[in-house]
């Protein structure tokens, strides 16, 4: 998990208040609460030492995406 670290890079407090990392089940858990509270918008950023970024978009495309009941 390096969601707090990677968020100290752009000077932002880490927390999960911040954001999320780890399976697709927690983050598209995380996606959901921030429905809940009325979030219309999120966005989603690879950790900047991401090696792949395909597999992350694909990732988010075929294992998140599908939890969300989008």
């Amino acid at each position: 998990m390096q969601q707090p670290a990677d968020s100290a890079n752009w000077d932002i407090p880490g927390g999960p208040e911040v954001g999320a990392a780890g399976n697709a089940r927690t983050i598209a858990d995380r996606i959901l609460q921030l429905a809940d509270a009325g979030v219309t918008t999120v966005s989603i950023q690879p950790c900047r030492d991401e090696p792949d970024l395909d597999a992350f978009v694909h990732f988010l495309g075929k294992e998140v995406k599908p939890l969300l009941h989008v």
